[in-house]
């Protein structure tokens, strides 16, 4: 079965709700956030990026010279244009409004957010009938909860 089609789910970081993500998204978020976190020179984060998050960040560097920084440059992360305030990378609360099928959507409570888009939250009571809708969706879903912590960048924490 394609991997576009596989879902883990587990806990959000204040543990009160259940997070769907993508599979192949989960692990780039996991791997995002690691490098955004570990990396303290530019060189050392395109090494760990794919090019397209990399290009990610140029766009939302502050370069002042519109130039690509050099690879000795430093690095931090919350000078990055939408890291701090939580806009960037996406955040898999949002996401759900994306790609879950209506009938999983149904199950969730939609949520505004002060700052971000609007979030679909899931209470945890409610897992077996979201899993079983993603399933009847054709989705293969397992439950991991620290494959969505690291996605949430909440690994190790």
């Amino acid at each position: 079965m394609d991997t576009h089609l596989h879902v883990v789910f587990g806990r959000s970081v204040d543990g009160l709700s259940t997070v769907y993500i993508e599979r192949p998204l989960a692990d780039d978020l996991a791997r995002t956030r690691r490098v955004l976190d570990d990396a303290t020179t530019w060189g050392e984060l395109r090494a760990g990026l794919t090019a397209d998050r990399y290009l990610e960040c140029v766009d939302r560097a502050d370069t002042r010279d519109g130039h690509e920084p050099d690879d000795n440059d430093a690095f931090e992360a919350h000078e990055l244009a939408g890291f701090a305030d939580g806009d960037w990378p996406e955040w898999p609360a949002t996401e759900h409004l994306h790609w879950m099928p209506d009938e999983a959507k149904l199950l969730g409570k939609r949520e505004p957010t002060v700052l971000n888009d609007d979030i679909l939250e899931f209470d945890p009571a409610n897992d077996s009938a979201v899993v079983a809708a993603l399933e009847r969706a054709g989705y293969v879903v397992t439950e991991d909860n620290d494959a969505v912590a690291a996605a949430l960048g909440m690994a190790g924490a």
